[in-house]
């Protein structure tokens, strides 16, 4: 089973990733700027699947990370087969965060944290949250059936620290 920081991984997804010659680095092992390129693709899989990154486009937003962490337990050589999954563990009103981890044979290798929020492509400035990721988790938890207790209600709508110290900035270029 993997672990998470988070109680609810909305929108996760898996991705079985083959470890491929270009992958490894001079230490013989996958070189970490290799991580951030598969994390990327993990991401780019949650818009596919369940937002996809044109109507955004199209729309004049541009999604951006923020802030990236990347914590490396075990090196994943190149016969490895790494299992990644991802999943966006937290929203606010205009940031949310990723969370993802690498598994090789059951065991996590990797994990990561990103933050991420939507710029408009006129001003390249911070967005609200787009409503079709408003209503989409909202269809989750409806599908999902989920019987949320007070601690789970908790964790849901919890802002990160991230979110706390980025409010006062995005009041000056948010509009009502």
């Amino acid at each position: 089973m993997t672990a998470s920081t988070t109680d609810v991984r909305k929108f996760e997804i898996v991705h079985d990733i083959k470890v491929k010659t270009y992958d490894i680095d001079f230490a013989g092992h996958v070189s970490n700027i290799t991580y951030l390129r598969w994390f990327e693709d993990m991401r780019l899989k949650i818009f596919d699947q369940f937002f996809p990154l044109e109507l955004f486009m199209n729309d004049g937003l541009l999604p951006i990370i923020t802030e990236s962490r990347v914590v490396y337990k075990k090196s994943v050589g190149l016969f490895d087969l790494p299992r990644g999954h991802m999943w966006i563990a937290g929203r606010g009103p205009a940031s949310f965060q990723f969370e993802g981890e690498l598994l090789v044979d059951g065991e996590i290798t990797t994990r990561s944290w990103f933050t991420g929020l939507f710029i408009g492509k006129e001003t390249m400035k911070p967005v609200r949250m787009p409503k079709l990721i408003i209503e989409k988790e909202k269809e989750l938890m409806v599908d999902s059936n989920l019987v949320l207790g007070r601690d789970q209600k908790q964790v849901l709508i919890h802002l990160s620290p991230w979110d706390h110290l980025m409010k006062n900035y995005l009041r000056r270029y948010l509009r009502h």
